[in-house]
């Protein structure tokens, strides 16, 4: 039924989300993160492998490592079920993680209100040129984001078909698989900026995915549209 296939699609988007936070957080994390002089006494103690693995280590991801853990034990008994004995204490983190998203999207809107105002204190040669490097750059991440990856993910979905690396007839894999190819870029990448303290970078990143969401509401209404077909018509 229609509780089944939801139940089934979260779990799907939970795995996903499983893969996806430790990427962001390990490997997006530290690839914006201020770069500091290579003699410095800092970035000694950055080299110390001990000291890398703690830092790698930030709170999203062991908050996943504690939802695995409690996952694969007994424990998720006491928790999930509606009758559980510590079911409100599931009720409430439910809440705290719904609020997130407009929390990240009133920060978003924040940033770019703020860049919006920088922008009319600086409104010289010079912002006419940031202005310019944002609508170019605004232009190639909504292509490659919300054009070709999508375009993408269909060829590569199809020859992990062809190979039998995939379940063909599951239908509902396939498209949560399709769908998050033509998501837009993540808001929490605004959030590791504005924690970096890169007020620069965060301003500048606001005003392209604020411009991403809007320009993404018409094509992620048309790539489902063809993932649709795709699925129903048995392509993949």
């Amino acid at each position: 039924g229609a509780a089944e296939a939801a139940s089934t699609a979260t779990a799907y988007l939970s795995l996903y989300i499983m893969g996806w936070q430790p990427m962001l957080y390990l490997v997006g994390f530290n690839y914006i993160k201020p770069k500091c002089d290579p003699a410095a006494e800092e970035c000694e103690k950055a080299i110390n492998a001990v000291t890398t693995f703690y830092k790698a280590l930030n709170m999203p991801i062991k908050c996943g490592l504690v939802a695995l853990v409690l996952g694969c034990t007994p424990v998720v008994h006491l928790l999930v079920p509606k009758d559980a004995a510590l079911r409100p204490i599931m009720d409430g983190l439910e809440s705290l993680g719904a609020a997130f998203s407009p929390c990240a999207t009133l920060g978003l809107a924040g940033r770019f209100m703020a860049s919006y105002m920088q922008r009319n204190e600086n409104s010289d040669s010079a912002g006419k040129s940031g202005e310019g490097s944002i609508l170019a750059a605004t232009f190639w991440v909504s292509l490659f984001k919300l054009i070709i990856t999508p375009i993408v993910g269909i060829l590569m979905l199809e020859g992990f078909a062809m190979a039998g690396l995939l379940p063909v007839n599951n239908m509902l894999l396939m498209l949560v698989l399709l769908i998050e190819c033509c998501m837009p870029t993540a808001q929490n990448l605004v959030l590791l900026l504005q924690v970096q303290g890169q007020m620069e970078a965060t301003n500048f990143a606001a005003r392209i995915m604020l411009s991403q969401y809007l320009l993404s509401t018409v094509t992620i209404t048309g790539f489902l549209t063809i993932f649709l077909n795709i699925v129903i018509n048995g392509v993949v």
